[in-house]
């Protein structure tokens, strides 16, 4: 990986010290962490989405490789609720599971490494890969772990109705509609979304600092979960990968780009959505952080296979 790309992931780990360091000096607190996270889903994160799906031009021949992020996925969501069951956790620690299980850091993580080492060109195939990883995130996960959050006193009627009329789900349903027919936005409208992008994602990584606790890694218990999380998370998703990949005969640069997303770690949305659904958000915090060092030692490996 050359020193650019090094660069990116050192940024990233930096950014949740800042706000690590910010909270043990009380220079901010959690609840600043929560009412950024908050005002992320009100209105940047909508835009960002209608403007990331509009802007992605979709290779159709390349269709196969949304499927296969989507089924993957919706595989692991099922394992994670009935290992989360089997274990007795509590619905807010499901819910935390299930959001890091249903949505990987394929582009802030994974692309440095693909695009360092398969180059450019070769990044339509993670592109469409998260193209899947987008779709499951914004509509299926957001939707179950709000119903083990704190939108599970509405009951089912009223939580599709809540979550139809998220900004979010218009946000996404306009941004497909546009990829998909191909309408040209205003160049402008690429550059907003760099800038956007360039805004939401380092306030995101510091929430992920301010809220992570360190005294939770030294419980015995919480380790034990974190490293069976992982193993969903990072073991069962590369292994389906690899599954799924021989099935539907995909070799060479196109199956390492999806091995590399499926052992990408845990995307700091499963934070987001651990606070805007009042999840387990230390968990979510720890177990974000714990991936991220495991997807440093796991993605260089499946690269050199």
């Amino acid at each position: 990986m050359n020193f650019n790309n090094f660069q990116i992931l050192l940024s990233v780990f930096s950014l949740i010290f800042v706000g690590y360091i910010s909270k043990a000096f009380k220079i901010i607190d959690e609840d600043f962490a929560r009412k950024a996270i908050k005002f992320l889903f009100f209105l940047p994160l909508p835009i960002l989405v209608f403007l990331s799906f509009a802007t992605t031009k979709l290779d159709i021949s390349l269709g196969i490789y949304p499927i296969i992020s989507i089924i993957i996925q919706s595989i692991l969501i099922v394992i994670s609720y009935f290992i989360g069951k089997l274990l007795k956790f509590d619905n807010k620690t499901i819910g935390t599971l299930i959001a890091a299980s249903g949505i990987t850091s394929t582009l802030v993580f994974a692309l440095p490494f693909i695009q360092a080492f398969y180059g450019i060109e070769n990044l339509k195939y993670l592109f469409m890969y998260d193209f899947g990883n987008g779709l499951m995130a914004w509509t299926v996960v957001y939707l179950i772990t709000g119903y083990l959050g704190n939108k599970k006193q509405l009951g089912i009627k009223k939580g599709i109705i809540s979550f139809v009329k998220n900004p979010m789900i218009f946000a996404l349903f306009f941004g497909v509609i546009f990829g998909l027919l191909n309408i040209k936005l205003p160049q402008f409208f690429t550059q907003f979304k760099t800038t956007l992008s360039g805004f939401i994602n380092p306030l995101l990584f510091v929430s992920i600092g301010i809220l992570l606790d360190f005294k939770y890694f030294l419980s015995k218990e919480n380790l034990t979960k974190l490293f069976l999380s992982a193993g969903i998370i990072m073991g069962v998703s590369v292994l389906l990968a690899f599954m799924f990949t021989s099935l539907f005969d995909i070799s060479g640069i196109g199956q390492k780009v999806i091995l590399i997303s499926a052992v990408s770690p845990a995307a700091a949305l499963a934070v987001a959505f651990s606070v805007e659904h009042d999840l387990d958000q230390k968990f979510a915090s720890a177990l974000v952080a714990f991936t991220m060092v495991l997807g440093i030692i796991l993605v260089p490996l499946i690269i050199l296979l």
